[in-house]
């Protein structure tokens, strides 16, 4: 998206620095880097070894707009927020030698007015998602661990309907199986239900993340499944009902498994994605999560540890506390503890992650889960074969992509 508002007589290549080695004495006049928190020491050193051969560089993304000071220690600007609207002027400000350290817009991006993605630099081959089709930003509920935020502010911004499947049309002779982005693809139901019977001409497969209040309405399931949807990513956190209260997010856990059934009745897999950490878990919270994941019904998990990502309230409030308890930013991944848990060890919580991956990924729980008559059963064992493949293990195994793609 950034590249597709760049100034038409700007060359541009795009570098994924995980799959590609970076060639630093290729000509290049301006360096611009995005990365999540977990790779943001990468991001740094690509910025320094640039900056020591004189090659200028800017920065943007979530971790940049949470921490730009920080950023600017490495990188010679820093866009805050979304950058569609700035970054013109950045390349213009560049161009005359007068760069700024800071760029923030003062309006957040008209998504309906948006050009195209530029995806003829997008490197299909080297990813299992080749075809991400963004329709909204933002979310409904207001989590205070997330950092979404932090770049998207409040609120719920969504793409003109007829725009989106004028995108899908553009890139569907390439594959039938389409991604979207969105934090939350039935944020307004209305408006999810009239960009699902949209899709149903396409005739193609798609999955998404969504909350779980999608399977309120049969209305809009049942669209969703005629318009082509296999699968989605259902932010669960946790059974109790009152640290979902607290965290932002009133949703009812005691209705999970009915839900969970409502998708399933129109072929729809549903992944639970569950966050071990919160100040009420105790030793027993892995063992209670894995039985009440199983007792649902979902076809696959995602087990995470809660981060306190930098920029979130959640990151405050255990700032201000003392509980954050390192500045090495390459440990906030899931499977790693930053933070001082209140009834369980950091040991605890590494160990019983990844007992929770082993125990549920058990052929016979998934079974239990899934069998083999389920519409997409094929899919859910597949997923829950790669998960128990990429569990970061007390054996410290490599991920499973990272042994395909590197061995």
């Amino acid at each position: 998206m950034v590249a597709a508002v760049t100034p038409k007589d700007v060359e541009i290549r795009l570098i994924d620095a995980y799959l590609e080695k970076i060639d630093y004495d290729r000509p290049v006049d301006l360096v611009g880097v995005t990365a999540l928190t977990p790779a943001v020491n990468m991001a740094y050193e690509i910025a320094d070894e640039y900056r020591r051969r004189g090659v200028k560089t800017v920065m943007g993304g979530i971790h940049a707009s949470a921490m730009p000071d920080e950023t600017l220690e490495h990188f010679d600007a820093v866009v805050i927020g979304e950058a569609e609207n700035i970054w013109p002027e950045v390349i213009e400000d560049f161009r005359a030698g007068r760069m700024k350290r800071k760029y923030r817009s003062k309006t957040v991006p008209d998504i309906t007015r948006l050009p195209r993605p530029r995806r003829d630099l997008f490197n299909v081959r080297s990813y299992f998602v080749r075809r991400p089709v963004e329709t909204s930003r933002g979310c409904i509920f207001k989590c205070e661990y997330c950092s979404d935020p932090i770049v998207f502010g409040a609120g719920y911004r969504f793409r003109d309907v007829n725009d989106v499947v004028d995108e899908i049309r553009s890139i569907r002779p390439r594959g039938k199986y389409i991604f979207f982005v969105d934090n939350n693809i039935v944020g307004q139901v209305q408006r999810a239900s009239r960009l699902f019977e949209a899709l149903i001409p396409l005739k193609i497969r798609w999955t998404a993340q969504a909350s779980i209040t999608m399977a309120y309405n049969e209305e809009t399931l049942e669209l969703a499944a005629r318009s082509g949807c296999i699968g989605v990513l259902v932010g669960m956190e946790t059974m109790n009902k009152e640290v979902l209260r607290r965290i932002g997010k009133p949703v009812d856990p005691g209705r999970y498994r009915e839900l969970v059934q409502r998708f399933h009745k129109y072929g729809i897999l549903v992944q639970g994605e569950f966050i071990f950490g919160f100040d009420e878990d105790t030793p027993k919270i892995f063992k209670n999560t894995v039985e009440f994941a199983q007792s649902i019904g979902i076809d696959t998990a995602r087990f995470a540890i809660l981060k306190p990502y930098p920029g979130t309230k959640l990151y405050q409030r255990w700032l201000e506390e003392g509980r954050i308890i390192t500045g090495n930013w390459s440990l906030y991944h899931t499977s790693n503890v930053a933070f001082r848990p209140l009834n369980v060890t950091q040991k605890q919580l590494i160990d019983g992650r990844n007992w929770a991956y082993e125990e549920f990924s058990r052929p016979i729980n998934i079974w239990n889960r899934v069998g083999l008559r389920r519409k997409y059963a094929w899919l859910a064992w597949l997923i829950n074969l790669v998960n128990s493949g990429t569990k970061n293990t007390r054996k410290n195994r490599k991920p499973l992509f990272y042994r395909i793609k590197h061995r």
